[in-house]
């Protein structure tokens, strides 16, 4: 029976130098191999930590209408 690339039977073309029956052996098919692995991509798992660049800035905005709160370097007029 010829190859038939359509009937499922065999998946991939075959080889080079690959001789069909009725010859009396044939080489085994040799599965194609890549050439490059496929990288996996980073995944947060429970045992490995965040990515950690440093402590956030800490950033004080100061609401110059609404800012209440005390500030040692700031100058407060008590008014009487």
């Amino acid at each position: 029976m010829a190859y038939n690339p359509y009937n499922g039977s065999y998946p991939y073309p075959p080889p080079v130098g690959y001789v069909p029956p009725p010859m009396g052996y044939a080489p085994p098919p040799i599965a194609p191999v890549p050439v490059v692995a496929p990288i996996p991509v980073p995944v947060a798992t429970p045992y490995m930590a965040p990515p950690v660049y440093g402590p956030p800035p800490v950033v004080v905005i100061e609401e110059p209408y609404h800012h209440h709160h005390w500030n040692p370097f700031h100058h407060h007029h008590h008014h009487c």
